[in-house]
């Protein structure tokens, strides 16, 4: 009779246990969870970054009226792929404009260069998963590219 009334006072205690216990769990699975999810995104968003630069890289200058070492349609070209290639990651890219980007041309011992990083400010947002995780709220990645056919270059 006593083996009986051990069990019916345990059940309670398990219960209490579970959860006690079940918020650390929770946690402790979620949080890699979370910087999954962010390295995966950010993978992502630097592929589509790379695409964009490679697309613009094969642009052609007008030739007498775009400056020496410039490409304006390379400028113009990456701005719309760049929205494009982001924007079709999924929905939590929607929001992502032209504006979210800097945009440059340089000239360095290598040749011509077009250079796109997040905007000024502006930082393409980060939506996580779970939230748990102290993680950056955004990208700040960049990607450089050579300018193929852009004349006045070293």
């Amino acid at each position: 009779m006593a083996e009986k009334k051990q069990r019916w006072s345990r059940r309670g205690a398990n219960a209490i246990e579970f959860a006690l216990t079940f918020p650390v769990f929770f946690v402790i699975l979620t949080i890699p969870m979370d910087y999954g999810w962010y390295f995966l995104q950010q993978s992502l968003v630097q592929g589509a970054l790379r695409d964009a630069v490679r697309v613009a890289s094969i642009q052609k200058p007008v030739l007498g009226t775009d400056p020496v070492g410039t490409c304006p349609a390379c400028i113009t070209t990456l701005n719309a792929v760049v929205v494009t290639k982001v924007k079709a990651l999924g929905p939590q890219f929607s929001a992502v404009t032209a504006a979210d980007f800097t945009v440059t041309t340089e000239t360095n011992d290598a040749g011509c260069m077009i250079r796109i990083v997040p905007g000024t400010g502006i930082n393409i947002k980060h939506k996580p998963l779970i939230g748990l995780a102290p993680i950056p709220m955004g990208y700040g990645r960049g990607v450089i590219g050579m300018l193929e056919y852009t004349h006045g270059c070293t």
